[in-house]
This record gives structure tokens, sequence and C-alpha cells, in this order.
């Protein structure tokens, strides 16, 4: 999953419980005296639990955040130890190209699949095909360009990587719609 995108889910999250917090509806109970009665009578309890309800969320989130974000960092120093500083460059390289299509490799189907829960079989079906079919054109696109790019970089190295990463993003694009429901 692209991290911008997790990031502007956070952010989304963020928002939504700092709103909640700065201006809080009215309680039901002044809108309506028979809601406030039914609260009365769940308990004072029902209301904490929703709180840490919201709070075990909240600490989960983050705690994968930085979960990943520690993995993330632990292999990127593994793959640069194992690397020679030329080989890491020369990924480097490659990956300049990767990060401009990383964006809108899946032009934000996946999104819709998430946000759209009502979608039937045949839809999901339709939008697999789509970001398979999206993923692929990428793809070869990245194997077109390998040649350009490897030339502006003056090495031929980046070309044979740029294969590599087109052949895993193709086969990545297989798993957007699982990951999506």
């Amino acid at each position: 999953m692209p991290v911008g995108k997790n990031r502007a889910t956070a952010v989304r999250r963020f928002l939504a419980v700092a709103a909640v917090l700065l201006f809080p509806l009215p309680m039901a109970d002044q809108i309506d005296p028979a809601a406030g009665a039914a609260r009365a009578a769940a308990g004072p309890h029902a209301h904490r639990a929703l709180d840490l309800a919201l709070l075990r969320g909240v600490a989960w989130t983050a705690g994968m955040k930085w979960g990943t974000q520690i993995l993330s960092w632990a292999s990127t120093l593994i793959v640069a130890r194992l690397l020679t500083p030329a080989d890491y460059g020369l990924f480097g390289m490659a990956m300049v190209f990767q990060g401009f299509l990383a964006p809108i490799y899946d032009l934000g189907l996946s999104a819709a699949v998430i946000q759209r829960r009502d979608l039937t079989d045949e839809q999901i079906a339709r939008l697999g095909g789509l970001i398979l079919l999206y993923g692929v054109a990428f793809s070869i696109l990245t194997v077109l360009l390998a040649g350009p790019i490897a030339a502006f970089y003056r090495e031929p190295a980046v070309r044979w990587i740029l294969y590599v990463v087109a052949a895993a993003s193709a086969i990545d694009t297989l798993q957007t719609v699982p990951r999506a429901l």
C-alpha cells in the first residue's frame, strides 16, 4: 500500500476525532428527552465502552503505523548492507521512476472498493480486471521507458532493474482487490 495513502487516511481519522472533540454535537437527550432516558437506562458504562473502543482503535492504528515504519527502515538498512554502494545507487535510480508511477498505479480503484461496501461480485470482478489492465499497461510503459531511463543515467544496468520492477508491479496488481476487501 502506498505511504501517501496511509498518511492521508491517518490525517482524515485524526481530523474526524479532533472535530468530535473540539466541536461536540448536542447530546441526544438535549434533542430528544426519550433518547436521554434510554441512555440513562443503559448506564454510564455504555459511553465509557465506546470511548475505550475508540482509544483501542487509535492505539492499534498508531502501533501498526510505527511497526510498519520500523520494518521499512530495518529492511532498507539490511538491503543497504547487503548491496554494494554502486548497486544500491543503481536500484535507487530505477526507483525514482517507480516513485512517480506508484501514486497513480491503480488510479484510485482500490479506494473505490474500500469505500463502496455495497459493490456486487460482478462489479468487484470488473474493477479487478480494470486494475489488472492498468497494472499491465503501467508495466509495459515501464519496460518501454527502461531504455531511455537507463540512457539518461548512463547506466545500462538500470534497464534490467526496471524490467524486474515492471514484472513485480504487474504481479502486485493481482493483490490489489483482495487487499481492498
